[in-house]
């Protein structure tokens, strides 16, 4: 007699495939879920393009105005006007300086000591028969020197420390050969030293008043450039 199917084991083997099947079928749905959401949409144009303009506007926002046109022409005659007073400023200083009393410079180390008096000492550094002592480097400052002579007791006029700088003193009038005055050494002078001074501010004017001309001819030159003269 023939056997009858396991029916039973066919079921059961039915079953299994089924809860194969499904297993799949969710992983499959993960599987789609998480590329979905790797693959986002990139941001629109549209959202980059707003964001740039808001961008543009905000940096127009914070800029400074521009200016007119007539309004460049008015600040160029402002700065014409101005470089203009402070060059005829400039030129009255350099008027009063030149005015003032001058002198050739005091020469330092150079001086030929003539044959007799080539033993003489300078008063101020005491080496003898290399210069005069008007012309000493060691000690080149008049007040410095002016200083020394008052702590060696020594007249002002003929630097003999043994004289008291009055009338009868041998050198009592004697022109200075820097200012041409009597009443002091020319060791002592104080004109060859303003000077000085007065030649080093007379170039920094001179400089200034340069570079203000360039600085005139450069706005003339932006001011014809807007057919306005």
């Amino acid at each position: 007699m023939p056997e009858e199917p396991a029916q039973p084991q066919q079921a059961e083997n039915i079953d299994d495939q089924m809860e194969d099947d499904d297993d799949l079928i969710e992983t499959d749905d993960a599987d789609d879920n998480d590329d979905e959401e790797e693959a986002e949409d990139p941001p629109p144009r549209e959202d980059n393009a707003q964001a740039h303009a808001d961008a543009e506007a905000e940096h127009r926002r914070h800029a400074p105005p521009e200016q007119a046109p007539q309004d460049i022409v008015t600040q160029l005659r402002n700065q014409l006007r101005n470089a203009r007073q402070e060059v005829r400023d400039l030129r009255l200083m350099m008027a009063e300086l030149e005015d003032l009393e001058k002198c050739p410079p005091r020469l330092f180390d150079v001086a030929p000591i003539r044959a007799h008096e080539r033993n003489m000492p300078c008063v101020f550094c005491n080496q003898r028969g290399r210069r005069y002592s008007d012309s000493c480097n060691i000690c080149p400052k008049v007040e410095e020197r002016r200083q020394l002579l008052r702590e060696a007791g020594r007249c002002n006029m003929c630097l003999d420390w043994w004289c008291n700088g009055s009338r009868s003193c041998r050198k009592f009038d004697t022109e200075c050969h820097h200012c041409r005055k009597t009443g002091h050494s020319a060791t002592i002078c104080p004109l060859p030293e303003r000077t000085r001074e007065i030649e080093d501010r007379l170039h920094e004017l001179r400089r200034t008043h340069e570079e203000k001309q360039i600085q005139i001819n450069s706005i003339k030159r932006k001011v014809r450039r807007r057919g306005i003269e």
